[in-house]
């Protein structure tokens, strides 16, 4: 697809999540667990894969026990016992599980080594080459957002809070959950990349160079 990186977004924490006392790492999972992703080859499926193949030398050695669902019924399931006993979850549904019971096995950062971009925005080439003026005034006023996030976070959660139809106190601990960063920069990318090759998810790892526009800070 003729589209690059244009910003970072946020870094936001993702984990494994399981139920029960007896799952301490993918080790302990047996052919009957079913566990929850959003979808093949999602974030949450590349980082399950780089965990599996640390813990049990294949990273694919699970593909045949995974079950794509939303959050909110990965939740559900769960929690309830029924279909899946693990799940690889974002906030805040992390926090909905583990209220409920829920463990964590890992999390992206374990598995990463460190915090890393999670959501991200992009832009087609040819958006960038033909409309240059209002890629950089959109690039502009979201600079200015997180710039505006991370200086007033409760004067954000207060305009935000309605747009999302959630209280206050539920955003405050949405957007602060565990070390939520967010910053236009963009971190993780050649790791990801590298192990989504390895891996088998693309067929080619290119330099982050030719993955970002020229805006773009970058970092390995």
């Amino acid at each position: 697809m003729k589209w690059r990186y244009a910003s970072g977004l946020s870094s936001n924490e993702v984990a494994v999540v399981t139920i029960g006392e007896d799952r301490k790492t993918l080790k302990d999972m047996t052919d009957k667990d079913r566990i929850a992703i959003l979808s093949p080859a999602c974030t949450q499926h590349v980082l399950l894969c780089m965990l599996a193949r640390e813990q049990l030398g294949d990273a694919h050695g699970l593909d045949n026990q995974l079950v794509s669902m939303s959050h909110p019924d990965s939740v559900n399931a769960l929690l309830s016992g029924t279909e899946i006993t693990a799940h690889v979850s974002t906030p805040p549904y992390i926090s909905q599980e583990l209220k409920g019971g829920a463990r964590v096995l890992a999390t992206g950062e374990d598995i990463m080594g460190e915090p890393f971009t999670f959501i991200a925005g992009v832009a087609m080439e040819e958006f960038y080459e033909n409309h240059r003026e209002y890629y950089d005034a959109f690039i502009e006023a979201l600079e200015e957002s997180v710039d505006y996030i991370n200086e007033n976070r409760q004067d954000a959660v207060r305009l935000l809070a309605p747009v999302y139809g959630i209280t206050e106190e539920e955003l405050e601990e949405q957007m602060g959950y565990n070390g939520t960063i967010y910053s236009t920069g963009l971190k993780g990318v050649p790791r990801f990349s590298a192990a989504m090759y390895e891996m088998g998810f693309i067929s080619e790892d290119r330099p982050v160079e030719e993955l970002v526009f020229g805006n773009v800070n970058y970092y390995q």
